[in-house]
């Protein structure tokens, strides 16, 4: 959503013009990443590795749960539906 600034004209009729634009956006926004490689993630990949060439026996677990991601259904959570549900009526 766009932020907008209202004028009104002289005539009585008003008019929005936006006022957030890639110009006018702080800087660090705009350079802002996502980017899901943080130290974490990169160890869960290196495990995962090590698994997939060693077998199970190097390790004391079978596999991984990549939960640093944000997909709690990773880890069997049910998704939330009733935000969704409500929304769709709003």
């Amino acid at each position: 959503m766009s932020q907008r600034q209202r004028t009104d004209s002289a005539n009585g009729t008003s008019s929005y013009k936006k006022v957030l634009n890639i110009d006018t956006i702080n800087p660090a926004v705009r350079e802002a990443k996502y980017a899901v490689r943080g130290e974490l993630a990169i160890r869960a990949n290196q495990l995962e590795a090590q698994l997939k060439k060693e077998g199970e026996a190097q390790l004391p677990f079978k596999d991984i749960v990549h939960c640093e991601i944000g997909n709690p259904q990773a880890l069997d959570q049910k998704p939330l539906t009733f935000i969704r549900q409500v929304g769709v009526h709003v």
